[in-house]
């Protein structure tokens, strides 16, 4: 059995780890795999799920930086292995893009925002990956992470309390919506798993937190 078996589902791929492999042994079949199959996978934005084996959050991020770095893909999240997860995370991902092509400008940061950095710009901005703690994004109109939030989001900078910050975790330090602020009791920082996409926005004058359900986001 080889100690890494790919298989693909819709917007993402499945990686079956041999059980009895040593990990360093993995880490080098991924790499072999991606980096063979380089123009194959191209430079598309996916899902990984992984089944086989237990990992700990270490594990999980060394083989997300081992795709990244022997491919052009960027590794957005890990998510569950059912396929209603999958479904969910795909659906959630076209729905973001579906909203964003209508607006005249936006941007987008290709990897996690780390290392006490600040993103900002007066656009929207799509993050393809974490925000960290002590990490900022700042932008005159909406936010999208997609991977997971776990530092500070300013949206809506320019005033405009109709904007709106999304992302596949929902765990930051701080949000803050034109002036009102979000300042969740007890963030914490951990990896992707069975993601649930939420959106903060205000609602009666208040920034409130909810899960983003189909077709939600044509509500913004």
């Amino acid at each position: 059995m080889d100690a890494v078996t790919i298989k693909s589902f819709k917007g993402g791929i499945n990686l079956i780890l041999d059980q009895n492999a040593d990990f360093e042994v993995i880490l080098e079949s991924l790499a072999d795999k991606f980096r063979m199959g380089r123009n194959f996978f191209g430079n598309s934005n996916i899902a990984v799920s992984i089944c086989g084996r237990e990992l700990d959050n270490r594990q999980e991020l060394e083989i997300i930086k081992t795709i990244n770095d022997n491919s052009d893909v960027n590794v957005l999240c890990i998510v569950g292995q059912d396929e209603v997860t999958q479904k969910n995370f795909v659906k959630t991902v076209k729905q973001v893009e579906e909203s964003l092509s209508h607006e005249a400008t936006g941007r987008i940061f290709r990897g996690s925002v780390k290392n006490g950095d600040t993103i900002e710009c007066k656009e929207s901005i799509i993050i393809l990956g974490d925000v960290y703690p002590g990490c900022s994004v700042v932008s005159d109109r909406n936010i999208i992470v997609y991977g997971g939030l776990y530092g500070k989001a300013y949206a809506g900078m320019n005033g405009n309390e109709s904007c709106f910050v999304a992302a596949l975790e929902m765990e930051p330090e701080r949000i803050t919506i034109s002036e009102k602020v979000l300042k969740p009791a007890k963030p914490k920082f951990s990896i992707l798993k069975n993601i649930k996409p939420q959106i903060c926005s205000i609602k009666n004058g208040s920034v409130v937190t909810e899960v983003l359900y189909k077709d939600m986001i044509g509500e913004f």
